[in-house]
């Protein structure tokens, strides 16, 4: 698996929860609150297959992790739906984010090159040295932190705060915190390579003949 096939996953595993979200508030308004939180299961579960299916036909294959996250779905909202409580399915995420954590905690401290494994064929015919992997496992770290920190706020959510608080933390402040953690990581780089080629041009300078320098100057 690489980062773009797992960020791709995470979306896909989200539109199910803004199907119930936007089905809740639609059904709610027409049963009683119990119906219209049953009615909603059953069409986002319906949702997480339909995709599934959608995916199935037009790429011609079958994602794992897609599948997985469809199966989790239809478990979870199910058990919700037999049971009359929505935590189960609200649950859905965290589990999900659960393995990640896992897998990024072996990466960042223990075994970085488990991360070769997950991205396959990018890395395939490239020579990763130990400044490489030790980028990726840093990298990891960072996501470890947000994973494990997004798992727990999700977690909380699920059973504190609203469907709707729930459904904006699960989901979209995830996307907003790996978006700041990127986003700092290219300012640094940038700011590092500033710096280098600043100095390098110094030292440039400094060695310089002197009859270079007067050109120059004239």
């Amino acid at each position: 698996m690489d980062v773009r096939t797992l960020i791709r996953s995470l979306l896909i595993g989200f539109l199910p929860v803004v199907a119930f979200i936007a089905a809740d508030h639609y059904f709610s308004n027409r049963f009683d609150e119990q119906k219209g939180m049953q009615y909603a299961l059953l069409f986002a579960m319906a949702i997480g297959v339909a995709q599934l299916i959608f995916i199935r036909v037009r790429e011609k294959r079958l994602d794992k992790m897609t599948l997985f996250d469809t199966l989790l779905v239809l478990v979870m909202g199910s058990i919700s739906f037999l049971s009359g409580n929505d935590l189960f399915f609200k649950l859905k995420p965290a589990l999900i984010e659960l393995i990640m954590v896992i897998l990024l905690f072996i990466i960042a401290f223990f075994s970085p090159r488990l991360l070769l494994l997950m991205t396959g064929r990018f890395t395939q015919g490239m020579e990763m040295t130990e400044l490489h992997l030790k980028l990726m496992q840093r990298n990891a770290a960072g996501m470890f932190f947000i994973f494990l920190f997004h798992t727990l706020l999700t977690i909380y959510a699920a059973f504190k705060l609203s469907r709707d608080a729930w459904a904006f933390i699960s989901g979209g402040l995830f996307y907003i915190l790996a978006g700041i953690y990127f986003l700092s990581i290219f300012i640094m780089a940038r700011i590092r390579r500033s710096r280098i080629r600043k100095s390098a041009i110094g030292e440039a300078v400094i060695w310089s003949p002197k009859s270079k320098i007067r050109k120059r100057s004239i």
